[in-house]
C-alpha cells in the first residue's frame, strides 16, 4: 500500500530541490502513523516557490508535532488515524451504569465508541446532543431507549439513529457501538431534567 508521501506528483512542482524537501517532510510525517488527506494540496501548488514550499512543509510538520488540528483544518487538510487498537482506546465512566471506550480517530467529522450499559443512563433525567447525531448499534444484550415520548426496545443486531436535540435515555443491560457525526465532544452533550 502506498503511503501519503508516494501520492506527491513531481510534475506539479517546478523546483526539484523544493520537491525533495517537501517529500522529506512527507516521509517523516508518514512514519508517525498519521495519514493525511488531501496531502498534495499543501505541497503541490503550481505557484509555489522553493521558499514557500519548504515553509509550508515546516509549518505543517510543526502543526503535527503540536497536535494543533485547527491549523491543519485551516490549510484544508483532514487528519485521521487509520486504525486504533483496543489498547489505545480511552475508558470513561459516564455513570455507575455506563462505561464508554472511545477510539481516538482524531477525525472531526466522525468518531466511534464501545459502550456498556448495565442499568439506566443517565441515572436520572435525559441527555441530548446539541450538534451531533448518534448511530447506535446493539452488539449484545437488550434494553430500551426512550427518545422524547417514544420507547424503542433494542436487542442484539438492532440500530437506532438519535438526531441532534432529541432528549433520550437508555435502560437495560447491553453493549453498544456508537458512532457520531460530526465527532462527539462533551461541550455539546447536555443533561436535561425532564423525566
Amino acid at each position: 500500500m502506498r503511503n501519503v508521501s508516494e501520492t506527491l506528483v513531481s510534475e506539479h512542482v517546478t523546483n526539484a530541490a523544493a520537491f525533495e524537501t517537501g517529500l522529506g517532510y512527507a516521509r517523516q510525517l508518514s512514519k508517525t502513523g498519521w495519514f493525511l488527506n488531501p496531502f498534495p494540496r499543501i505541497f503541490l501548488q503550481k505557484s509555489c516557490t522553493k521558499k514557500r514550499l519548504v515553509l509550508k512543509g515546516f509549518r505543517f510538520a510543526q502543526s503535527l508535532r503540536l497536535h494543533d488540528y485547527s491549523v491543519l483544518s485551516g490549510l484544508g487538510v483532514m487528519m485521521y488515524k487509520p486504525i486504533v487498537k483496543k489498547t489505545e482506546r480511552v475508558e470513561y465512566a459516564n455513570s455507575p451504569a455506563c462505561t464508554a471506550y472511545e477510539y481516538p480517530l482524531e477525525d472531526k467529522d466522525i468518531n466511534v465508541a464501545f459502550i456498556e450499559i448495565d442499568g439506566r443512563y443517565p441515572d436520572k433525567g435525559r441527555v441530548t446532543n446539541e450538534v451531533v447525531k448518534e448511530l447506535v448499534f446493539v452488539v449484545g444484550g437488550e434494553g430500551k431507549i426512550i427518545i422524547g415520548e417514544k420507547e424503542l426496545r433494542l436487542k442484539e443486531g438492532d440500530a437506532v439513529l438519535v438526531l441532534p436535540k432529541q432528549e433520550y435515555f437508555f435502560e437495560g443491560k447491553f453493549r453498544l457501538v456508537v458512532s457520531c457525526a460530526p465527532a462527539w465532544y462533551p461541550e455539546q452533550h447536555k443533561t436535561v431534567d425532564s423525566v
